[in-house]
């Protein structure tokens, strides 16, 4: 194995409470990749379901963790990323996990290219509850464009997949370095709002994360409560990227069929497909 030096740090963060049921597959996903240079920190909520049973049986492969009652999402998440050092960074939530493949494309995406600043994936996955992946859904990089006409939102359904993202703390420091406790509902998305002010978003043609949907998800039972969040952060900050529209196009264009404008338009930033090195 070649030495850690020549790997770029990746930074990876889970927060959890009272995902027993889920955690270890998650935590498994992380470590299992033996990924040379791995910084993988875990906070927990204070679970009291055997969630930290779990957590201490691989304690000894963490950087870092805790379990301790805090202030949801988005501080357990700004309590993991204090901890963190790497290069790389990203969070994976306890009930997703990565396929075994993830962080090594990422690494090498990452090093071979040094103008990308965050990266996501073009094939979204989504498993059932057992973890039963489903075939891909591709998502459309639209570029910044798309981030101003709407084309991240989720009624568009050409969501950014949170668990497949991955960015370089330099872009993560420029944009704040902190994710938006008062987003409960939607911080990956206001996040990617932030980014969006600082730089391009790439993707490659390589599946890198499972969502893996279950009853208790805020996306299932407060739907609406997402959506109408998501419209706020979109609000704020849509502005601060462009001074005006670029183009009128009716809203149901924009959230139900933005396929039809990326015809036109293909103002689109990809990678070509992995396969075992980036070509």
């Amino acid at each position: 194995m070649k030495n850690n030096s020549s790997y770029l740090k990746i930074s990876i963060v889970t927060p959890s409470y009272n995902q027993a049921e889920f955690l270890e597959d998650a935590i498994k996903s992380v470590l299992s990749q033996g990924y040379p240079n791995l910084e993988y920190i875990v906070i927990d909520g204070g679970s009291t379901d055997g969630s930290v049973d779990i957590i201490k049986k691989y304690s000894d492969k963490l950087a870092y963790w805790v379990s301790e009652p805090d202030k949801g999402h988005g501080d357990a998440l700004n309590k993991g990323f204090k901890q963190a050092t790497g290069e790389i960074m990203a969070w994976i939530n306890s009930d997703d996990y990565y396929f075994p493949w993830s962080l090594r494309v990422v690494s090498k995406i990452f090093s071979t290219y040094p103008q990308i600043e965050w990266l996501t994936t073009e094939k979204r996955v989504i498993s059932d509850i057992n973890g039963k992946p489903s075939s891909p859904i591709i998502f459309i990089n639209f570029g910044r464009l798309g981030y101003k006409m709407g084309f991240y939102l989720i009624q568009s359904g050409n969501c950014i997949q949170q668990e497949s993202t991955f960015w370089r703390r330099s872009l993560w420091e420029r944009a704040g370095g902190y994710i938006n406790k008062s987003s409960k509902l939607m911080p990956d998305f206001e996040l990617w709002s932030r980014f969006w002010n600082k730089a391009e978003l790439y993707s490659v043609d390589t599946p890198l994360g499972v969502f893996r949907r279950q009853e208790k998800q805020a996306t299932n039972i407060l739907y609406g409560a997402c959506l109408d969040e998501e419209k706020k952060i979109f609000s704020k900050y849509q502005k601060r990227i462009f001074l005006k529209p670029l183009i009128n196009i009716p809203k149901f264009l924009i959230y139900r069929y933005p396929i039809l404008y990326y015809l036109f338009f293909r103002n689109n930033k990809r990678l070509k497909k992995y396969k075992g090195g980036v070509n």
